[in-house]
């Protein structure tokens, strides 16, 4: 079976963006990458670590857009 080497991005449910920005800048160093008005009202927030592939998305747990956005895919979850 293979193995996964690496992540690409990875989306996070968060309450609250702004606390969530600073837990994983301050607690994990982590720095912001994208932070930008996404639909009605919502951010696209993206924070990365230092020479890494990886990021992640902290989404919040209810906006409209994500409901829109997952509706049709395999193992999407709605009204998360």
């Amino acid at each position: 079976m293979p193995k996964i080497t690496r992540l690409g991005r990875v989306m996070v449910p968060v309450s609250d963006q702004d606390e969530a920005i600073g837990f994983y800048t301050g607690a994990l160093g982590f720095s912001v990458v994208a932070d930008v008005p996404f639909g009605d009202n919502d951010r696209w927030v993206e924070v990365d670590q230092a020479n890494s592939v990886h990021l992640a998305g902290l989404a919040p747990t209810c906006s409209p857009w994500r409901l829109q956005a997952t509706r049709g895919y395999p193992g999407s979850r709605h009204g998360w």
